[in-house]
């Protein structure tokens, strides 16, 4: 199990507690610190079965700068994540090959 977790955001914090609270241990990966890699974040989104503009914070300032209004591709999308980790959706946790974006928290039950 692993937390992918950026403790400033107060959403991310509730995950982990959350988790916590029920006795969970998940591995955490502070990825603002520790970025993702382009295998690493291709795998997650895989996992997620989702895009990247799907987990991409729209009322971000770099996604407002660099991507909205602009057609990008994928792998472009990806690329500004890569550079902008701050852009990522938040908590994402990986479970025995399943994969949610904790939003709202209670949606980590899927996969639990």
């Amino acid at each position: 199990m692993i937390l992918y977790h950026y403790p400033k955001c107060g959403t991310s914090r509730k995950a982990l507690e959350y988790l916590e609270n029920k006795g969970l241990k998940p591995e955490i990966r502070y990825y603002m610190k520790d970025p993702f890699t382009t295998d690493e974040l291709s795998d997650v989104l895989e996992t997620l079965g989702m895009s990247p503009i799907d987990i991409i914070r729209t009322n971000n300032k770099v996604y407002k700068e660099e991507i909205k209004g602009h057609k990008l591709s994928d792998g472009e999308l990806k690329q500004i994540m890569l550079d902008h980790p701050g852009i990522i959706q938040r908590a994402i946790l990986v479970h025995n090959g399943k994969a949610v974006v904790a939003r709202p928290i209670e949606k980590m039950e899927e996969i639990l």
